[in-house]
């Protein structure tokens, strides 16, 4: 479901969190929600939605929130919501496989927060994180994220181009690698 830049803000968002909390589309596979002036109380809802009880996207393999503004406190509600799988609920999200958090505002913490989320067992299926726009942050902080990615084989992709630069690192995404990696046969 592409609803990519629709200015649906967190009124929409609402709307469509209450529909997913009803058992509204449970055959779900993509969900492209970025660029939609979403904030924290948008992805608040999206947050409870998914914690309602029994699994609302149980076939959800792409969720995109890119290019909002739900910022750091947002970030930490979604990150809550995706690692309470505390007895008798299950953990939410269980089938997706890649999650775009990039361009949100985040401020300095937002990748140990990401790193967090992931240490505690969420998202346990996800295979591609895309996580780009980070302050100029510690490259420590940057360094735990990759670590919590490579232990659980995800993919990181951009989140702090200067750390890679500086470390040595390169990102695996298709904006960073040159057109000869991604395109052999190009090769001259």
């Amino acid at each position: 479901l592409d609803l990519r830049d629709n200015g649906m803000g967190d009124s929409g968002m609402a709307a469509l969190a209450s529909a997913l909390a009803r058992g509204a589309l449970p055959s779900l596979t993509d969900l492209g929600l970025s660029d939609n002036q979403v904030g924290v109380a948008g992805v608040r809802a999206l947050s409870d939605a998914l914690q309602a009880g029994a699994p609302v996207l149980p076939k959800l393999k792409e969720l995109d929130l890119s290019d909002n503004c739900i910022g750091n406190a947002g970030l930490a509600v979604l990150a809550e919501a995706l690692s309470n799988n505390a007895p008798p609920r299950e953990a939410p999200l269980l089938a997706l496989t890649e999650l775009d958090v990039s361009n949100n505002g985040f401020g300095q913490g937002a990748a140990a927060l990401i790193a967090a989320m992931l240490t505690k067992g969420a998202l346990l299926s996800c295979r591609n994180l895309s996580a780009y726009g980070f302050p100029a942050e510690a490259h420590d902080a940057a360094e735990v994220l990759q670590k919590a990615c490579n232990s659980r084989n995800i993919t990181l992709r951009c989140t702090y181009q200067e750390w890679y630069e500086d470390t040595g690192n390169q990102c695996q995404c298709i904006y960073c690698q040159p057109m000869d990696s991604l395109f052999p046969w190009r090769r001259v």
